[in-house]
């Protein structure tokens, strides 16, 4: 499960991240510069584990705005700061937004099970209030 596409969000040191209102670029923090190949496999297997349990959250039949679903939220909030930038609650609500609007993410996401995408952007948007 290749999450992170570097490719297709990373252009020169800068993240892509799409709002409805505007395009926004967010320089990664210096601790991605120097990441190694192994480095970005656990890191894309840590995303892939908390979208995991997003998809367990959904498919358990909790809502966006349960606890459960909240609790997820800022996990992944977290784990973003932790490992590419500060992700504050704008860019979280832009990319809760991108994970439904952009097809290629919407996919990775929804292959955990079908609805996860939905699932993560509604569960964001409720946290970003």
């Amino acid at each position: 499960f290749d999450y992170l596409d570097i490719d297709c969000i990373v252009e020169n040191n800068f993240l892509i991240n799409l709002t409805p209102e505007s395009l926004e670029k967010i320089e990664l923090d210096e601790k991605t510069k120097n990441y190694s190949k192994e480095k970005w496999a656990d890191v894309n297997a840590g995303m892939d584990a908390v979208i995991a349990e997003f998809a367990r959250c959904h498919n358990d039949g909790f809502a966006p705005v349960s606890n459960e679903a909240q609790v997820l939220v800022k996990k992944w909030q977290d784990y973003i700061t932790e490992n590419f930038y500060t992700c504050t609650t704008e860019i979280l609500a832009g990319l809760g937004e991108m994970y439904t609007a952009d097809e290629r993410f919407r996919e990775n996401i929804d292959s955990h099970g079908e609805g996860t995408a939905e699932f993560m952007r509604n569960a964001i948007k409720e946290y970003c209030r």
